[in-house]
């Protein structure tokens, strides 16, 4: 006989499930539980990510590497058709200037990637992309519905702007949506 034990963590916004199988006569059902509960909760609090609001931009940090990520911070703003039932606003808006580096806890950060989902659905109104960001993850910049201006360091070594276009060598990658001047597009763009 087995057991099947649901267990469930929650972030800013998302439910996840994750499921476990035992066996209980392999050991008293007692120690079992209790040396899975004890492994989970000692996993969930190296595990969690707080992020982290300076400056009026959200961060992830890794200590290893002395890196940070700006990430979403969601709020809500009713109960509506989302799989746990309530709709999230993305909480960025205006200018937003995104450092080479920022510090915590008396540590210096380099600050290397925009994570999945940081922008989007946000009220930005213009974007500035430093020199140190080389990661720019699934989703970051989708539906900036407010997007007027956006800027890249031109030391950066893999994103560049052109005439308020943001590429990745010849792929366009962010065309702000909020433009209302002609969009020219680079000599040798091959995807869009």
């Amino acid at each position: 006989q087995y057991f099947l034990v649901r267990l469930c963590y929650s972030d800013n916004f998302l439910k996840n499930f994750s499921y476990i199988c035992f066996k209980p006569n392999l050991m008293p059902m007692r120690k079992t539980l209790l040396t899975l509960f004890l492994s989970l909760f000692c996993i969930s609090i190296f595990a969690y990510e707080e992020n982290v609001k300076i400056d009026n931009i959200y961060y992830q940090f890794d200590d290893v590497n002395n890196t940070a990520k700006v990430v979403p911070q969601y709020h809500e703003i009713g109960f509506g058709g989302t799989q746990d039932g309530w709709m999230y606003g993305n909480d960025y808006s205006g200018d937003v200037i995104i450092p080479e580096q920022v510090s915590y806890n008396e540590k210096t950060y380099t600050v290397t990637a925009i994570g999945d989902c940081a922008f989007a659905t946000s009220n930005i109104e213009s974007l500035y992309i430093p020199k140190t960001v080389t990661t720019l993850e699934n989703g970051w910049a989708s539906a900036m519905n407010y997007l007027y201006t956006i800027e890249c360091s031109d030391e950066n070594p893999k994103y560049s702007v052109y005439k308020n276009v943001l590429y990745e060598g010849n792929t366009l990658l962010v065309c702000p949506r909020y433009y209302d001047e002609t969009v020219y597009i680079k000599e040798g763009v091959t995807e869009l």
